[in-house]
């Protein structure tokens, strides 16, 4: 058997391994390979995509590289390169290998899903699914594509329709885990919540170590209050890629629930809003150690230690081994020990953050003239994907800055003058800015300015969770679904976690003037009980 022979056995066989997910023997054997027959454009194409299989996109790219580099229309080679591109976040250079191999081959269906991907992360839906159409135009039952055109679908807020897209896809590919995930997360979107169980259950038998779905069925599991399953679950968190939680390594162990006759340490793993959440439960851990210590963002710091004197209250930083502790728990885990049924949460009649009372008194003083109802507003959230969804533009609130008798003062974070200024012309309202507390980084200053109003309407973002937990009414404006936000849960019209937090839904998507005119309507009737009893 010559080289060139003995090179294409070796290629015929590490396609086999490849084809059966066996990367690294397929690697081994592509790489033989191109030992005997160096240059060899289908081998390199495919040591290529094993390696991006193998998550080792640099390797890939330098492959991609070397192949482009002796053919520049090698259009397998463009589709990995702007795999790779896609796979170490540049989507625009990316969409431009997509786009160089279709303008070779415009029926290359491959590139045209690629296509839709990169335009996805580029937050062009309406292309994306335009790409897809021309993938499917030439070739109808890609089970792949149609799971894209789902997602594609979903970020156009056409839920009915992307799943339509995702149960033609798995009718083509009954085997197809991802389409099933997604198809899950889009019948959360639905408010189906039992059959996106049933959907991410099916996606897990097929997959079983599928991160991804395991994730997102503690979010729906929690959503419904499933908690016993829905913390089980949670623990995935710390191997999903595409989440923003980091874990933290320590020597320590991790705390088990038990009584710890020493130093138990809570660090915070996730944002403002659950940590404040999560620390509504550090008076009951303090009780399972005999010293509780606390990290948390620095901003939190000050609010923290005057709220929980009894534990000592650090800002986070890197390795606490050093400081002699015994054990550790993520704060995302505390849930799984004290509340695993409804009954477990505690009526609280206050709330557990203590303000800073005395510049509270001094803003109370400033704002509260002519004895007027002080009302807080904050309407967005920057939030990575929902966002936008979640965020109601201070134009829509005039129901609410026309209430007679009422202040308003601005609670949201960043630079707000030209959306203060543009709604005070449109309604005659003036939406006071505190110019002393940045609402962004002055986490203590804002609960201060916070309990100075009488009530608070916000978004679901960081205001929400301060204003809930230092016992102030809160109006909480929620969309229609927003499944990743499971601690505000289904079916309740009053948060578990913050009981003065009442919830006023979307009753269908996009539909914020019902939601306004509601809690306009609830504020009037608090205005008037007010100055009854006054």
């Amino acid at each position: 058997m010559n080289t060139l022979d003995q090179a294409k056995e070796l290629f015929l066989t590490a396609l086999q391994h490849q084809n059966q997910g066996e990367l690294e023997q397929a690697e081994s054997l592509y790489r033989k390979a191109l030992e005997l027959a160096p240059d060899r454009p289908s081998v390199i194409n495919n040591l290529a995509a094993v390696l991006l299989q193998l998550k080792r996109y640099g390797e890939a790219k330098s492959w991609c590289e070397k192949l482009l580099a002796m053919d520049p229309r090698n259009v397998i080679a463009l589709l990995n390169f702007g795999n790779c591109r896609l796979l170490l976040h540049s989507a625009e250079e990316a969409l431009k290998c997509y786009d160089d191999a279709l303008a070779i081959d415009p029926r290359y269906v491959e590139a045209l899903n690629s296509r839709s991907k990169a335009l996805m992360d580029l937050g062009r839906p309406a292309e994306a699914l335009a790409s897809c159409d021309q993938a499917l135009a030439i070739q109808p039952d890609r089970a792949e594509v149609l799971s894209n055109r789902g997602g594609a679908l979903e970020g156009l807020n056409r839920h009915a329709e992307a799943l339509a897209s995702y149960d033609r896809a798995v009718a083509v590919n009954p085997d197809y885990a991802e389409a099933y995930y997604n198809r899950g997360n889009v019948l959360r979107n639905l408010t189906r919540h039992q059959e996106a169980l049933a959907s991410y259950g099916r996606a897990l038998t097929i997959k079983p170590d599928y991160v991804e779905a395991h994730w997102n069925e503690s979010l729906c599991r929690l959503l419904i209050g499933d908690f016993a399953k829905g913390w089980e679950k949670h623990e995935w968190r710390w191997r999903n890629e595409q989440g923003r939680i980091t874990r933290r390594d320590f020597p320590q162990p991790l705390w088990d629930g038990k009584y710890v006759d020493g130093v138990l340490l809570a660090w915070g793993e996730q944002g403002l809003g659950e940590q404040i959440l999560h620390a509504g439960m550090l008076d009951e851990l303090c009780r399972r150690a005999r010293r509780l210590v606390v990290e948390v963002d620095p901003r939190l710091v000050n609010l923290f230690r005057r709220s929980f004197p009894a534990m000592e209250v650090v800002a986070q930083r890197g390795n606490y081994g050093a400081i002699g502790i015994d054990v550790h728990v993520p704060m995302g885990s505390i849930g799984r020990y004290f509340r695993n049924r409804w009954e477990d949460f505690p009526l609280r009649k206050t709330g557990y953050l203590v303000a800073d009372g005395e510049f509270s008194i001094g803003l109370r003083k400033r704002l509260a003239g002519n004895g007027r109802l002080v009302v807080g507003l904050s309407w967005f959230s920057k939030m990575n994907r929902v966002g936008e969804d979640k965020s109601v533009p201070l134009r829509e609130f005039g129901p609410i800055l026309r209430l007679p008798g009422t202040g308003f003062v601005d609670l949201q974070y960043g630079d707000t003058r030209d959306e203060r200024s543009a709604v005070g012309k449109l309604t005659g309202a003036q939406l006071i800015h505190v110019d002393e507390v940045d609402n962004e980084l002055d986490i203590d200053g804002l609960a201060a300015l916070i309990s100075a109003c009488d009530a608070v309407v916000t978004v679901s973002n960081t205001t929400a969770h301060i204003a809930g937990a230092v016992g102030k009414p809160v109006y909480l404006l929620l969309p229609h679904a927003l499944p990743t936000h499971w601690y505000w849960h289904i079916d309740r019209d009053r948060s578990p976690w913050y009981p003065t937090v009442r919830l006023f839904r979307q009753p269908a998507a996009g539909d914020w003037d019902s939601v306004i005119r509601r809690v306009a309507e609830e504020l009037a009737r608090s205005t008037k009980s007010t100055r009854a009893c006054g």
